[in-house]
């Protein structure tokens, strides 16, 4: 596969999704990790690939932060928490 992304955010989830294949001895190969790649049959393999599953919990969370921090952030101050309502222009009636 190319990237880890679409496995999952959480890191345990991730290595839960990992295990089953490595107990049939079947190795998940990662590529595209900036010059290298990892193969979960091997021990650095699965180093590197627990790394970028905690990378990717990680950057979650963060943005899970944010986004809280920016909604209750607007409710303070008495912002809008959504989208602009769209402006529907009417058609002029022709008869």
């Amino acid at each position: 596969m190319t990237t880890s992304d679409w496995l999952g955010r959480s890191t345990q989830k991730m290595l839960e999704l990992t295990q089953e294949p490595r107990e049939h001895n079947i190795g998940l190969h990662l590529l595209n990790l900036g010059g290298g790649d990892a193969n979960t049959k091997t021990p650095m393999g699965v180093m590197v690939f627990t790394v970028m599953a905690a990378l990717a919990q990680m950057e979650l969370e963060i943005k899970c932060e944010r986004i809280t921090d920016s909604v209750n952030k607007r409710r303070t101050i008495g912002g809008d928490l959504g989208r602009p309502t769209p402006h529907l222009h009417r058609i002029p009636d022709l008869h």
